[in-house]
């Protein structure tokens, strides 16, 4: 069996390397900051983190993961 890596997807192309990647391929998917507010999101509700430790992990200011908490609660 091939690896998934080396199957042809069309007649010319195979898979680029990030797609293999799923951080590599939320962060082309949805951009940088789409991946930041996930970033936030899944370590303040899923992990229960406090936004001060999630700003020194993420190298944030703490209001910035305030704000992004806030946007993401509406």
């Amino acid at each position: 069996m091939v690896e998934l890596s080396h199957r042809t997807v069309a007649t010319r192309r195979t898979r680029p390397e990030w797609v293999l990647d799923n951080k590599k391929l939320m962060e082309i998917c949805v951009g940088k900051h789409g991946m930041r507010r996930f970033q936030v999101a899944q370590m303040y509700w899923r992990q229960n983190m406090s936004a001060k430790d999630i700003a020194t992990v993420l190298e944030m200011t703490e209001n910035a993961v305030y704000m992004i908490i806030n946007k993401l609660s509406k």
